[in-house]
């Protein structure tokens, strides 16, 4: 089966079995499969409190696996990505020698930040 890891620890996790793990308030156990790329934005108190684009964006890699993704992005707040008003990048992981492919971003919106700047 696949491999899994803890979110936060980065520690593989046996699948294919029940897990037992703590709950709190603070703290959700969250598993991410080995192989993937999960982009984050910076912490917010509220969904629009920086606009839809905050930047940086934190792609945090989970090793185990190649991957290939699309960071997807729109305003946030209108239905403009219905007439097209979205943009991608696409992402992708070369386990073998761990590289990370940042592609060249297609589409639009308006707002959109002109450049993007992202922590591995």
């Amino acid at each position: 089966g696949a491999a899994w890891l803890d979110f936060y620890s980065g520690r593989a996790v046996e699948s294919g079995r029940t897990v037992g793990a703590a709950v709190t308030l603070e703290h959700v156990p969250t598993y991410v499969r080995a192989g993937s790329i999960v982009p984050l934005g910076p912490s917010l108190q509220w969904a629009l409190q920086r606009g839809p684009s905050a930047d940086p964006v934190e792609l945090r890699i989970y090793r185990g696996a190649d991957c290939t993704t699309m960071l997807y992005e729109d305003d946030g707040v209108t239905t403009a990505y219905a007439g097209g008003g979205s943009a991608t990048i696409p992402l992708a992981w070369e386990e073998a020698t761990a590289t990370l492919t940042i592609g060249q971003r297609t589409g639009g919106f308006e707002g959109m930040l002109l450049r993007r700047t992202f922590l591995v």
